[in-house]
This record gives C-alpha cells, sequence and structure tokens, in this order.
C-alpha cells in the first residue's frame, strides 16, 4: 500500500512498490516451485483466462487499501471491511532472507510505503 503522498522517483527509475512486488514475487516462486522462475513466470503469464485473477487481485487491494492499516497510518480504516481484512490477511505470504547483516529479516507480501524514491534517489537528496 502506497502512502497517497509519496514522493514520486525521477521518470527513469522504477517505483519502490514494482520493486517490492518483483522481489516478493521472486521469493516465492523461488520457494513454492521447483522448476526455474523465468520458465514458470512466461508460462503464467502466457494464459488468457487469467482475468479473473486480476480481478479477485483488484477486490484483494481495494479491500486492504480501505480496511487495512499499518502503524504509521493515520486515516481510519472502514470498519465494515475488517471481516474481510482478517481473510484477506489469512494467507499472506511471509519470506525470512539475509538483509543488511540480519539473517532473519522478515519481508511480508503486503507492506506500507511512504516514499517510492529508491534509497539512492533519497540519499542525494
Amino acid at each position: 500500500m502506497v502512502d497517497k503522498d509519496a514522493p514520486l522517483p525521477a521518470p527513469d527509475h522504477l517505483r519502490k512498490d514494482y520493486a517490492y512486488l518483483f522481489e516478493r514475487f521472486f521469493y516465492f516462486l523461488e520457494e513454492a516451485v521447483s522448476v526455474p522462475a523465468g520458465f514458470y513466470r512466461s508460462r503464467v503469464s502466457s494464459h488468457s483466462d487469467l482475468t479473473t485473477g486480476v480481478q479477485i487481485a483488484d477486490l484483494i487491494a481495494y479491500i486492504l487499501s480501505w480496511g487495512m492499516r499499518f502503524r504509521p497510518m493515520t486515516k481510519p480504516a472502514r470498519a465494515e471491511l475488517a471481516g474481510y481484512v482478517s481473510q484477506v490477511c489469512q494467507p499472506r505470504y511471509r519470506a525470512v532472507r539475509e538483509v543488511d547483516g540480519n539473517p532473519q529479516f522478515t519481508v511480508w507480501s503486503f507492506a506500507f510505503i511512504t516514499d517510492l524514491r529508491s534509497q539512492l534517489e533519497r540519499e542525494i537528496e
């Protein structure tokens, strides 16, 4: 989820939300599939019957953006979505990787992003 006021990266840089999406998808494929991730990704993306899945993903994104709140979020969640949020959060993906010397760094499938720029772009500013 992205804060609506999050600073945007330069036009020639990848937004952090897309980087997170690709990272989490890679981690999932790395653990769940015995065939190489590139092969699996190309097979899945070539099917035209995935439109229902895309609609379900849109519905889940709506539920999360209006009903789930992380600590830094200040706007209230919509209470009527609470039951759906708990259902959507049950199958959340969790990966543990070594990051910056921490061998037990937890990466969740959901994150709240307050700045869409890369760390390098933020440091330059």
